[in-house]
């Protein structure tokens, strides 16, 4: 079952458009370039901040024809830059402040970053690797406990070796409706947004931006926050490596990230390459 038409495509980033090193490869890039020579609209639906999206050594070439649209922060922040539209769904201020406070009370081990826009961000404690920069300069990283008394676009929990499941079912009844939580890398992150705030809301809302049909759309993931996007749209692509519950919602299972996975969904399962 693929679609009559075909308007637009939709790709989550790690694990998906980019392999286990965390490269994209030349396969995969002239894949979407054509797809976006041929007039597909193509969106990013990822947890990254615009600025991370994609950095220059992970893809062969430039990809501004993919990334400057899409869904950021899980959906927190919409943005399509060729129609200068923008729109965040943001954590409240009262509502950090008492995630914060839950979620070092409840698994005091684990690290939090808080993540505002794309303007500044925080980290509970002190960072020694990658995680460090997330982008942003010195001159925006806000001492915790001053970022978590304002409104943020997610909060991150995670833990080099514990997984994060009971934490997140404590997030879970604690806060109910008010929190959009997702478990994601072998459930060592626990990722928290507004609950309006989702990949496929962020999605639809662009969408609409352009007068695109939901059904003339094909998305591609391979975690778990990636299953409300299959959920809301009739054509989706899991890649080989990824979840089982994705890949029992999908309407195709591709190769995974490292056997170009995206490449071959656009030429064998879809056909939208010859």
């Amino acid at each position: 079952m693929t679609p009559t038409r075909l308007s637009a495509m939709v790709f989550d980033i790690d694990g998906t458009l980019l392999n286990s090193q965390g490269r994209m490869t030349q396969r995969t890039f002239n894949a979407l370039r054509a797809c976006h020579e041929e007039g597909l609209v193509l969106y990013v639906a990822t947890a990254r901040s615009k600025r991370l999206v994609l950095r220059d050594w992970e893809a062969p070439g430039d990809v501004r024809f993919l990334t400057n649209r899409g869904a950021f922060y899980n959906g927190a922040a919409a943005l399509d830059l060729e129609h200068r539209f923008e729109r965040h769904w943001m954590l409240s201020p009262s509502l950090v402040c008492a995630l914060t406070d839950f979620v070092v009370d409840a698994a005091p081990g684990v690290d939090v970053a808080l993540q505002h826009k794309e303007l500044r961000h925080s980290f509970r404690l002190p960072q020694r690797d990658e995680h460090t920069e997330w982008g942003f300069g010195d001159e925006a990283r806000l001492p915790f406990e001053i970022a978590r008394q304002q409104e943020c676009s997610k909060t991150v929990a995670w833990h080099g070796s514990r997984r994060l499941e009971a934490l997140h079912a404590g997030v879970a009844e604690r806060f109910g409706s008010r929190v959009n939580a997702f478990l994601t890398d072998s459930h060592l992150w626990l990722l928290m947004v507004a609950p309006e705030a989702s990949k496929e809301n962020a999605i639809l809302e662009l969408l609409r931006l352009r007068s695109l049909p939901p059904d003339e759309v094909v998305v591609f993931g391979e975690d778990t926050p990636d299953l409300g996007l299959f959920e809301a749209f009739p054509y989706s692509v899991a890649m080989g490596h990824g979840s089982q519950a994705l890949k029992d919602a999908a309407t195709f299972v591709t190769k995974s990230c490292d056997e170009d996975g995206v490449a071959y969904a656009l030429e064998e399962l879809l056909h939208v390459l010859k």
